[in-house]
């Protein structure tokens, strides 16, 4: 009897951690799992991703760009307040090989972003409303006399 009253109290024991630990998990990204689309955008937030297909209507996905999570262990998406400043960003980071693309988030800049070592980041979730830019017409100048990996940004990238 004593054996089955302790494994009892080891189970509601056990239960109860748990279920603390599952409500712990759920309070570090419930805020992320709710995305903001705002009416009025003053200044729109860009940011980079891998490229999806154009032909369908990006909205109707509702692909999320995650803000921060778990306590700041994840800072949330990388944010950029130009199109320009996303383009480098994939120049720099050898990006535009691999077929990413700048998309424009459902926030705005001013409200909806924060900074984390220079870099600003999304603080909340936000949706792609639209893809802006999908850099592949950059060429390598190598008949420049540059290094064979450099890449040059073509004129009028910060135009929308």
């Amino acid at each position: 009897m004593a054996h089955l009253t302790s494994m009892i109290k080891f189970l509601f024991v056990s239960t109860i951690i748990f279920g603390g630990l599952i409500f712990l998990v759920w309070l570090g990204v419930r805020d992320t799992l709710t995305p903001i689309v705002r009416d009025a955008i003053n200044k729109p937030i860009y940011a980079v991703g891998e490229a999806i297909d154009p032909a369908g209507d990006i909205q109707d996905r509702k692909i999320v760009k995650f803000g921060p999570a778990f306590w700041g262990q994840y800072p949330g998406g990388r944010a950029f307040q130009t199109i320009a400043d996303a383009v480098q960003y994939l120049v720099d980071n050898n990006k535009v090989i691999k077929g990413w693309a700048v998309y424009q988030l459902s926030g705005d800049f001013g409200i909806d972003t924060y900074l984390v070592n220079g870099a600003s980041y999304t603080n909340k979730s936000l949706i792609v409303i639209r893809l802006v830019k999908k850099p592949t017409i950059f060429k390598l100048e190598k008949d420049q006399g540059k290094e064979p990996d450099t890449v040059s940004i073509p004129t009028g990238v910060g135009s929308p």
